[in-house]
């Protein structure tokens, strides 16, 4: 049986700012909670399509670890 439930830990912060105030990089990392697998980024888009990618393979009884070898999301630890 496959399980229903996923669980992911978002953490985000900015880096630098313009001469308005304004951050101009955004980094952060997604862990899905389950695994322990963490992913950084500097995309804020790539949150919602690390989850989608977790739960479509989730769904078809996939590995997330088989997906994310072929993705380009970076390895753990780098960012």
């Amino acid at each position: 049986m496959l399980d229903d439930t996923h669980s992911f830990v978002v953490r985000i912060w900015h880096e630098g700012k313009d001469l308005a105030g304004n951050a101009t990089t955004w980094r952060g990392f997604i862990e899905h909670v389950g695994q322990g697998e963490r992913r950084y980024f500097v995309d804020l888009g790539e949150i919602g399509r690390y989850i989608h990618q977790h739960v479509a393979w989730a769904s078809e009884g996939g590995s997330l670890t088989e997906a994310a070898a072929a993705e380009s999301l970076p390895p753990s630890g780098e960012g």
